[in-house]
């Protein structure tokens, strides 16, 4: 790695003289420190050294209070300590310092003795704790399951080693299904379009940090029961586990980049995978509820202000909108149109058409649409997407027919070849002064 990043993980206390309960947590410890390295994260071990007069364990000096030989050593941050709170070694407080230091992950042992102690002082003091449960142990393992509910009521979060493995695997996915891609961890894979549609369809996302749900990661409601929205990784009992905006949540999921340049044949950087994620998360529900537009009531956000009547001033002014649909093999094809003829507010736009053209045909097939409104003078552009129906229906013929149309449908407003296109919004994009902006038409 080039930099190290400001988490460590720290395993405490995992010397010869501690637990022999350490023996059914040491895979996953080494496991965690593979996981840790290869994140780019450091690695700490904290020693413990007694010396109190008349004490047997733990002695300086002695094989006790070596680490334990299966456990694996893969950096020289080794401190010691002489009391259960491991910021008390001041070594280890001015490593922290020197590295800027903010977030830890702790595993080891007691967990009713130094890691309770750690912990605690380590949420007083601000830092963000990650307890790895099944990295913990104790001389009584009954005692395990009540110190991990400690551990959270400090503000710790307690989650399992794997469980951190995994989304780091789903942030992994999250980039591929960004870039269109499908990615087994590790592998990447061309598949055609009509299989990456129908998956895509299928699959449902997070609607707060975006990665794929299924139904082992599930947040619950506050009632116990699985939401349908939500990963656990964001949402629990009912809550968002982290207050924070959409901005920081983009950054959260960017620091994870090493993980995704692990899948991917050439390797990208960290602001271009934030500027995937700029043009994914606005979509998300947790997200777009901030920027919405109703149709028929002024307003309120004032990163959408004026972007309703520019909207309908498009619409009126503007000679051509460019229009799109999906073809048969899933293809987007866009065309150029005499604007509307006719709209509804902001939401609904009516176009007159061919009944016989291939657009019609796309639509029929796929409703799914988009508009889009281009002032190249002012440099700004409105794009809408929704639902196109054809309407043959004579009310809506006559609707938004106009003298002069006879030239492009000889028979009138009853010509079999003159049709109608209502496009329904349901969300958009708007860009001006180099910042786009997304919003829900409600």
């Amino acid at each position: 790695m080039d930099k190290m990043s400001n988490k460590a993980l720290v395993v405490i206390d995992i010397q010869n003289d501690i637990t022999k309960h350490y023996r059914d947590i040491i895979d996953n410890i080494n496991a965690a420190i593979e996981w840790a390295v290869a994140e780019g994260m450091h690695v700490v071990y904290i020693k413990h050294n007694n010396v109190t007069a008349g004490t047997r364990t733990f002695k300086p000096g002695t094989k006790g209070e070596e680490l334990v030989p299966e456990m694996k050593v893969m950096s020289d941050n080794i401190f010691v300590k002489t009391k259960s709170n491991a910021l008390t070694s001041e070594a280890f407080s001015a490593f922290i310092a020197a590295n800027g230091i903010n977030e830890f992950y702790v595993a080891g042992a007691d967990a009713t003795g130094c890691v309770k102690s750690t912990c605690f002082n380590m949420t007083k003091a601000g830092y963000t704790v990650h307890v790895l449960s099944d990295c913990v142990t104790s001389y009584d393992l009954k005692k395990v399951p009540e110190m991990l509910v400690y551990y959270e009521s400090k503000g710790c979060e307690v989650k399992k080693f794997s469980e951190y493995k995994n989304y780091m695997k789903r942030i992994l996915l999250l980039f591929a299904l960004l870039c269109g891609m499908t990615t087994v961890w590790g592998q990447t894979e061309s598949k055609n379009m009509n299989y990456k549609q129908e998956n895509n369809m299928k699959q449902k996302f997070c609607q707060s940090c975006g990665m794929p749900l299924t139904d082992d990661v599930l947040g619950t409601n506050a009632d116990g029961t699985k939401n349908e929205d939500y990963c656990m990784y964001c949402y629990k009992d009912g809550k968002f586990l982290q207050e924070c905006t959409m901005e920081e949540m983009i950054e959260h999921c960017a620091q994870f980049v090493n993980e995704v340049n692990k899948g991917l044949p050439q390797p990208i950087t960290k602001e271009e995978y934030i500027g995937q994620m700029k043009m994914y998360f606005p979509h998300l529900k947790r997200w777009r509820k901030e920027l919405t537009i109703a149709d028929a009531a002024p307003v309120e956000s004032p990163a959408l202000a004026g972007v309703k009547d520019l909207i309908a001033k498009m619409a009126d002014t503007l000679p051509i909108t460019y229009i799109s649909s999906i073809d048969e093999e899933g293809f987007p094809c866009t065309k150029a149109m005499l604007s509307p003829r006719v709209h509804e507010g902001i939401k609904v736009f009516y176009f007159t058409t061919n009944t016989f053209s291939l657009r019609v045909a796309h639509y029929k097939a796929n409703p799914k649409a988009s508009i889009y409104f281009c002032d190249a003078e002012g440099f700004k552009g409105m794009m809408l997407k929704g639902t196109m129906e054809v309407l043959t229906d004579a009310k809506s013929k006559e609707m938004i027919w106009r003298d002069g149309d006879e030239q492009y449908y000889p028979g009138g407003v009853t010509d079999p070849n003159y049709c109608v296109l209502k496009f329904t919004a349901t969300d958009g994009r708007f860009y001006s002064d180099f910042y786009p902006r997304s919003f829900v038409i409600e």
